[in-house]
C-alpha cells in the first residue's frame, strides 16, 4: 500500500530567547526480519532527547495509508523511552514511523520495534509424516493448527499414496483441527496436503495419535539367540504374528547354531494372533533362537514366549520371552 503524505502544520517559535526546530522524519517501511510475515506489535522503544518538548510518534501500518497516533516522547536528556502499540497498531506486514515535533534541542540514538511473527503465508503445503519410520500404523485423528484468514482450506490426507476424504477449514484466528479418520486406514506412509484459494499461516504440525504401530515387516526373521542358563528343554512356544499375503510360515528351532527341529506354522492371513506350537521332546539345548522364514510374503512378529523345563527340574517349567 502506498504512502500518502500528510500535511503537518507547525509555528515555530523564533524568538530571541527561544528558538526551536520543526523535526519531521518519516522512515522507510520496516519489515523487521522477514518481508512476508504479518507480525504482531508491541512495543516501541526509542533512545531520544526531546530537550523538553513533545515529540510526537505516527506510525503507518501495512494494512492503511492513515497514520495511527502511537504517543509522545518528553525528555530533557538522552533517555530510553517505550510506547505501547499493541492496541492501536496491532496486527501488520511493516511499520513505517514518522516522528514530529517543535523542539529546543534533538538527539535520537536509536529506535526499534518488538514484535511477534506469524508463521509466513503460504496457498500450498505438503507434510510427510517421518518419524514413526518405515511400520505399519493405523492412525485415528491427526491435528493441525492454522490461521485460515477467513477462506477456505481443504486438507487432504493420503495413505501409502492414497488420498482419503477431505476435510474443509475456516478460521479467522490460529485454531487448531482434528481430521479424523473413521475407517480403519492401515499403512506405512502418512501424509496430508493443505491447499487455499488464498494465503494462510500454518502454526503447527501436530503428531498424529493412533492406537497401534505394527512391528516391521520381514521375510526372514529371528528371535534370540538367549540363553538358558543351564541345559534346557522347550516343550512349546508360543509366537503373536500377523501375516500379509500367505499363510505359511516355515520355522526352525536352533541350539548352539545347530538346528534340532524344522517345520511349519499354519497361519491365517490378513488375522493378528498368538500361536501355539509345540515341538518333540528332544528340542534341548543352552543358546537358543528359532528362525521364521524365509517366507514370498511380510510378516509382523511381536514376540516369541518359550516354555521349557531346565535339567533336572522336569516338573518345574520356565518361560522366557526372545525378542
Amino acid at each position: 500500500m502506498a504512502y500518502t503524505p500528510q500535511t503537518l502544520t507547525i509555528t515555530q517559535d523564533v524568538t530571541a530567547a527561544n528558538v526551536k526546530q520543526i523535526v519531521d522524519i518519516l522512515t522507510p517501511r520496516l519489515y523487521g526480519s522477514s518481508t512476508f510475515n504479518r507480525k504482531d506489535s508491541y512495543t516501541l522503544k526509542c533512545n531520544v532527547d526531546t530537550g523538553g518538548d513533545e515529540l510526537h510518534v505516527l506510525i503507518y501500518p501495512s494494512h492503511s495509508d492513515i497514520p495511527i497516533y502511537a504517543g509522545n516522547f518528553t525528555t530533557t536528556e538522552l533517555t530510553e523511552c517505550f510506547l505501547d502499540i499493541s492496541g492501536s497498531v496491532g496486527l501488520t506486514k511493516y511499520w513505517q514511523v514518522r516522528f514530529v515535533g517543535l523542539l529546543a534541542d534533538f538527539k535520537m540514538s536509536g529506535f526499534a520495534i518488538d514484535c511477534e511473527p506469524r508463521p509466513e503465508p503460504v496457498t500450498f503445503y505438503n507434510h510427510v509424516l517421518a518419524e514413526t519410520g518405515p511400520n505399519k500404523k493405523r492412525i485415528r485423528v491427526w491435528p493441525v493448527t492454522i490461521n485460515t484468514i477467513g477462506e477456505d482450506v481443504i486438507m487432504t490426507p493420503y495413505v501409502d499414496g492414497v488420498a482419503q476424504p477431505t476435510l474443509t477449514i475456516n478460521s479467522t484466528y490460529p485454531k487448531t483441527f482434528f481430521y479424523q479418520f473413521i475407517t480403519d486406514v492401515f499403512g506405512i506412509d502418512h501424509g496430508y496436503t493443505l491447499a487455499g484459494a488464498c494465503a494462510f499461516e500454518l502454526h503447527k504440525i501436530h503428531e498424529p495419535q493412533g492406537v497401534q504401530i505394527l512391528p516391521i515387516a520381514k521375510r526372514y526373521d529371528q528371535v534370540g539367540a538367549d540363553e538358558l542358563f543351564r541345559y534346557g528343554k522347550i516343550k512349546e512356544f508360543f509366537v503373536r504374528i500377523l501375516p500379509i499375503g500367505g499363510t505359511v510360515i516355515p520355522f526352525s528351532v536352533i541350539f548352539q547354531d545347530d538346528p534340532v527341529y524344522t517345520s511349519t506354522l499354519t497361519v491365517v492371513d490378513g488375522v493378528e494372533d498368538t500361536y501355539k506350537v509345540s515341538v518333540p521332546k528332544t528340542v534341548a539345548g543352552e543358546i537358543v533362537r528359532i528362525e521364521f522364514g524365509p517366507t514370498a510374503f511380510d510378516m509382523h512378529r511381536y514376540y516369541v514366549v518359550v516354555k521349557f523345563s531346565r535339567n533336572g527340574k522336569d516338573t518345574e517349567l520356565d518361560y522366557v520371552t526372545l525378542k
